[in-house]
């Protein structure tokens, strides 16, 4: 990647609908090479487009962060079903105080106290969970800004 497609990148971060036109326009290039690296950028999977829809507009209020301690060596394996949990969104292994972190989004704090006790609770190899329930998102931010 060079600069002009951290150009392309950065503008399609700010609007995932910009066309080719207007980005090339922007940039100071061709519809067609905007086209092509666009194309380039997409297939190679330096980049993706998607829609983020927002959770509090779909009717789930509660958004949670929570801390996994586990027992590490079955860390792999807790982190894999912790994945294959719709409700939650994002997992990372990481050093400190919780072997592994999850972000979920639900309807209610009934549903976030259920999966507690239900679904992560219950997964082998888990020790102790802790949730940190957001009361305000202040930025919402996907991908890196370049």
């Amino acid at each position: 990647m060079d600069e002009r497609d951290n150009q392309i990148i950065s503008i399609l971060q700010a609007d995932g609908k910009a066309t080719n036109r207007s980005i090339g326009e922007a940039i100071n290039a061709s519809e067609e090479t905007v086209r092509r690296r666009r194309d380039r950028l997409l297939l190679n999977g330096d980049m993706r487009i998607v829609c983020v829809p927002s959770p509090s507009m779909l009717g789930y209020g509660t958004q949670a962060l929570i801390g996994v301690s586990v027992d590490l060596a079955m860390a792999d394996a807790v982190a894999d079903q912790l994945s294959e949990i719709a409700e939650i969104t994002w997992v990372a292994a990481t050093t400190g105080a919780f072997d592994i972190f999850a972000w979920v989004v639900l309807q209610s704090t009934a549903e976030l106290r259920q999966l507690l006790a239900e679904r992560v609770g219950t997964i082998d190899g888990v020790q102790r969970t802790e949730a940190f329930v957001s009361l305000e998102n202040r930025k919402e931010r996907y991908g890196l800004k370049l």
